[in-house]
C-alpha cells in the first residue's frame, strides 16, 4: 500500500495554506477596492440584467413549488386509484361467492334478471 509520507502530506498542507492566502488577500483587496463609476447606460443595463435575472429566479421557484405540487397530487390519486381498484377487485371476488352460498341472493338475483 502506498501511504503518503511525511513531507507529501507537509507539501499537500502548504500548498492548500497558499491557496487559503491568496483567496483571503483576493477577497480583502474586493472588499478595499471602490466600485467603479458606471455611466447612465451602463446603470440602466445593469439595472435590466438584474431584474430579468430576479423575473427568472421567481419563474424558477414558481415552476419547482408547481412542480412540487403536481408531484404530491399525482401520489394521491396514484393512491385513491389504488384503493377503488382493490374495492372493484373484491366486489367481484365477493359478488359469485355470494350468489353461490346465499340461496336468498341468488332468488334476488333471478328475480331481477326476470324482470
Amino acid at each position: 500500500m502506498n501511504q503518503p509520507s511525511y513531507q507529501d502530506q507537509h507539501l499537500d498542507l502548504m500548498i492548500e495554506l497558499a491557496f487559503k492566502q491568496l483567496e483571503a488577500e483576493e477577497i480583502e483587496q474586493l472588499i478595499n477596492e471602490p466600485d467603479p463609476e458606471l455611466t447612465p447606460e451602463e446603470e440602466a443595463r445593469a439595472d435590466r440584467v438584474f431584474l430579468s435575472a430576479l423575473d427568472c429566479s421567481s419563474n424558477l421557484e414558481k415552476k419547482e413549488k408547481h412542480g412540487a405540487r403536481k408531484i404530491k397530487v399525482s401520489t394521491e390519486l396514484r393512491y385513491a386509484a389504488a384503493a377503488i381498484a382493490a374495492i372493484f377487485i373484491l366486489a367481484l371476488i365477493a359478488l359469485p361467492i355470494t350468489f353461490v352460498a346465499s340461496a336468498e341472493f341468488r332468488n334476488a338475483g333471478m328475480k331481477r334478471f326476470v324482470e
